[in-house]
C-alpha cells in the first residue's frame, strides 16, 4: 500500500526526534584553560639563597666596611705617643693580616696606607704603597720588621682585637714570653743583623723572630731575647 506524503513526513519527523542528543549546557563560571605548569612551578618553587652575578654565575661576596684610624681613636696602647708600642707578632703574621684584611674590605693599599700614617709620626713622615708591596714582598718572622708599615700594621690590628674583644692566642702569649725582657720585637729587619760567632757555630731565627746562636754539638748558646 502507498503511503502519502503527510505519512512520510511524520515518520521522517519522529526519526530525527529519537536521534536526536540534547546539548549539554555551558557553564560560562567554569575554568576551561589549561594551567601553566612552568608558571606554577615558578610561584611555588622557594627562592635561592645563592646570589650570583649576572652572567658569570659567581655568587657574590659581600665586603666589610673598612675601618678608619680615626674610628680607634679611643682606644690607647702603651707607647703609642711615642711610636713605641711593645711589638708581639712577627712579620709573617702581620702580613697574612694585612692580605686578608684587604681581601675582606676590598680596601685599596693606598687608602690603607694613609690610615696606618696616623701610627708614624717619629721613624717616618708617613706610610706608602712603597712601604706596604715592599713589607708584602718579604718573608720570615723578622723581614721587613724595620718598615714603618710593619709597625703601623701592628698598632692597627691591635686596636682591632681590643675593639672586637677577641682574645690572644696561643702565638701571641708565646710571643709576649719571649719577648717580655726586651719589650717586644725588635724593629730590625733580618737583612741587617749583624752577629759575631764562632765558625764551629751556627745561627737561626726561630718562628718567634729571635736570633739564636748554637754551638758545634747543638746546644742554644744565647738568644737575642735573653
Amino acid at each position: 500500500m502507498a503511503r502519502s506524503r503527510s505519512d512520510l513526513k511524520r515518520a521522517h519527523e519522529q526519526r530525527c526526534v529519537n536521534c536526536a542528543k540534547p546539548l549539554q549546557e555551558r557553564d560560562i563560571n567554569a575554568n576551561t584553560a589549561t594551567p601553566n605548569k612552568a608558571a606554577n612551578n615558578a610561584t611555588t618553587k622557594p627562592p635561592s639563597s645563592n646570589t650570583k652575578s649576572p652572567g658569570n654565575g659567581k655568587r657574590l661576596v659581600s665586603k666589610d666596611e673598612p675601618t678608619t684610624a680615626s674610628s680607634l681613636s679611643s682606644i690607647h696602647l702603651e707607647g703609642e705617643e711615642t711610636e713605641a708600642v711593645p711589638i708581639y707578632q712577627t712579620a709573617d703574621d702581620i702580613r697574612r693580616q694585612i692580605r686578608a684584611y684587604l681581601d675582606k674590605t676590598n680596601m685599596a693599599k693606598a687608602a690603607f696606607a694613609r690610615e696606618l700614617s696616623n701610627y708614624v709620626s717619629v721613624s717616618s713622615d708617613k706610610v706608602t704603597v712603597r712601604h706596604l708591596d715592599s713589607l708584602l714582598k718579604m718573608k720570615g718572622p723578622r723581614g721587613g720588621a724595620h718598615n714603618p708599615a710593619f709597625y703601623a700594621a701592628y698598632v692597627f690590628f691591635e686596636k682591632i682585637r681590643l675593639r672586637d674583644g677577641k682574645k690572644k692566642g696561643v702565638k701571641r702569649e708565646k710571643m709576649e714570653e719571649v719577648w717580655s725582657k726586651k719589650g717586644g720585637m725588635p724593629r730590625k729587619g733580618s737583612h741587617n743583623l749583624f752577629l759575631t760567632m764562632l765558625s764551629t757555630e751556627r745561627s737561626c731565627i726561630n718562628e718567634y723572630g729571635c736570633v739564636q746562636i748554637f754551638e758545634s754539638g747543638g746546644r742554644l748558646k744565647c738568644s737575642e731575647a735573653d
